[in-house]
């Protein structure tokens, strides 16, 4: 039996490159900056005192209508062209040059092939810094190649803007110096592609993708005598940041920029304390650098899920990049890279509430929920920010040490709901109670007495309500108990028991009362008046306690004098459903199908009765 080797189809390929792997065909110009760079550290490594150059010229500058980037790099010989060139998915120059895997960006065969979404003809001209002959290697999109050693150190047919036409000290590459050495790649674009070779697209390209690269990158323009300068320093390694820099790359207004640095993942630069109000919700849109190398602006995964309101600008020389290199690796590494710019943005976080309260308070105003969401694990940090953060009370707006002194305990509702219903009548009788209903605030709250002692906690239900409400004399009882009765019945098609209270405020007609133990009696008899197994079961655990809402008429009120003193029934049940629809709504209930039919009959019922009368 023959051993066979497989037949690669190189369109095939191609198709899968742009298609799956790459999300645009803008990404030729990062693998052609990533192989030059890496061909200037390589030479770097033996050549310290080479110099370094990456020339881009755009097709409607060259003369020739392709496309050429020419580095002052390490090069190739012969013998490199056609084992990194003709073999795909062969290993990586790093590797075979014996180079350290880290100070290298790409791999050169399979980046070079991303010059196919945009071309269908690559030519590359090259000298290697260790000596050698000029090589020209000739590759298709179909998979065929052509490699062919110069007589000459210049290939011929040079586009005018390497010749005469540009500054010789400014032009990389292949020249007639003997000592010379370096690669030039040129395009041609395929019809349709062409935009994406011109100069405006180019250098727009070349300056995002390698705007932070540590060589000397420059795009020839139409008009320009001298190709223009793409790359520059870092916002961070300037003195202060540059935070206009940062901003603009980060596509974000920023309330402070923040230096970070992960020394074991080679990573530093900045991150941005947004100063706008963001959602929890919102996408991470971090950007990242490797080597200098744009890796994308919206990375994710970058920061810890709870520090939402940081983008962070940052490059690194260690972190793995995935096969596309537009995102990172998600290992143990970015792990500890996370872990640490979590750790310096809580540090941030404490040094400014200790050193600049009117900064901090401007903070809290912003991402108070991404503070709470870490004070509720960090002791130190709720230590920090419990006189800075205010919570909404029956009795203002306050931070929960303010209550503690105030009221002796916090009193608080745990949902919004129950503190709507609570609220009312508790602020009226001067109790204070915190809604702490909202994401976070309950298990701060329940963290009270582990940072101080002296702070006592008491959760509140609206049943507690009974203890603040009073009940009417048992002459006024039988006085209304017809109309008790009345009420009674009306409400029963609505499932609600009727009690007739005193309490404050006066101008309250009625309150609800709902607890969660009452809506989760009634989500249980609904679900077990299904005729299956869960049913049954649901059924059997019925406690036979009522889960019906109660609605509290206040005697004290005016208006429920009145309805009470009602002779006509039909007008005394419009009336008695008109006064629960109200006090759903001022608690801001859930309505069930049979309220909104409530609500409509009672609003249609009362307004006819009044235009008739009119």
């Amino acid at each position: 039996m023959r051993e066979r080797a497989f037949q690669v189809d190189l369109r095939g390929v191609v198709d899968l490159l742009s298609h799956h792997l790459y999300s645009s065909p803008r990404v030729f110009v990062r693998e052609l900056l990533q192989n030059a760079a890496d061909a200037l550290t390589a030479r770097a490594a033996e050549q310290p005192d080479s110099r370094a150059r990456i020339l881009l010229v755009p097709a409607d500058v060259s003369g020739d209508g392709r496309l050429h980037c020419l580095d002052s790099g390490i090069g190739l010989t012969p013998e490199e062209v056609e084992r990194f060139l003709a073999t795909i998915g062969s290993s990586s120059k790093r590797d075979d040059l014996g180079f350290a895997r880290s100070d290298y960006l790409g791999q050169f065969g399979i980046g070079l092939l991303s010059c196919f979404l945009v071309c269908d003809e690559i030519e590359l001209v090259t000298r290697s810094a260790t000596g050698g002959p000029t090589v020209r290697w000739c590759g298709r999109s179909d998979g065929a190649y052509t490699v062919e050693i110069l007589a000459g150190d210049l290939p011929p047919g040079v586009p005018a803007p390497l010749g005469e036409d540009l500054d010789p000290d400014e032009v990389p590459g292949p020249a007639s110096d003997t000592e010379t050495c370096g690669t030039w790649v040129s395009l041609t674009p395929r019809p349709g592609s062409e935009e994406w070779t011109t100069s405006g697209q180019l250098r727009e390209l070349a300056t995002e993708f390698g705007q932070m690269l540590p060589w000397d990158v420059r795009v020839a323009l139409p008009g320009e005598p001298v190709p223009v300068r793409v790359t520059s320093p870092p916002p961070w390694d300037t003195t202060p940041p540059s935070a206009d820099a940062a901003e603009a790359l980060l596509g974000v207004r920023a309330l402070t920029l923040l230096p970070v640095t992960v020394p074991e993942a080679g990573l530093r630069g900045l991150a941005a304390v947004i100063g706008q109000p963001t959602s929890p919700s919102a996408r991470q849109a971090h950007r990242v650098y490797v080597k200098g190398m744009l890796v994308g602006d919206t990375v994710e995964n970058l920061v810890p899920e709870w520090a939402f309101f940081v983008r962070c600008l940052v490059d690194s020389d260690q972190l793995r990049l995935t096969a596309s290199r537009e995102s990172l690796y998600d290992d143990d590494l970015l792990e500890h890279v996370r872990t640490g710019i979590g750790e310096q943005i809580r540090r941030w976080m404490l040094r400014t509430a200790d050193v600049d309260p009117r900064r901090f308070e401007a903070f809290l105003d912003l991402h108070a929920l991404a503070v709470k969401s870490v004070a509720c694990t960090d002791d130190e940090l709720l230590r920090a920010v419990l006189p800075w953060l205010r919570f909404e009370t029956t009795v203002g707006t306050m931070t929960l040490p303010e209550v503690a002194t105030r009221m002796g305990v916090v009193r608080y509702a745990s949902t919004v709901d129950e503190y709507r219903q609570i609220a009312p009548v508790a602020g009226a009788q001067g109790i204070g109670v915190v809604n702490a209903g909202y994401a976070f605030d309950t298990a701060l709250i329940g963290r009270l007495p582990l940072v101080d002692p002296g702070i006592q906690i008491e959760p509140i239900v609206p049943g507690d309500l009974d203890a603040h409400v009073r009940t009417v004399s048992e002459d006024v009882a039988l006085a209304l108990r017809s109309f008790l009765t009345t009420a009674r019945e009306v409400l029963d098609r609505v499932d609600v028991d009727i009690e007739l209270r005193e309490f404050d405020p006066v101008t309250l007609p009625a309150l609800v009362l709902d607890d969660r133990e009452s809506r989760h009696r009634r989500a249980s008899r609904e679900a077990a008046e299904a005729d299956d197994v869960w049913g049954r079961l649901l059924r059997s655990l019925d406690d036979g306690q009522s889960g019906r809402r109660r609605l509290l008429l206040n005697h004290r009120n005016a208006v429920v004098h009145r309805i009470a003193r009602l002779t006509d029934p039909e007008l005394l049940g419009l009336a008695v459903e008109a006064l629960y629809c109200q006090a759903l709504l001022l608690g801001q209930h859930p309505m069930a199908p049979a309220d909104n039919a409530a609500l409509q009959r009672s609003f249609i019922g009362l307004l006819d009765r009044a235009v008739t009368r009119s």
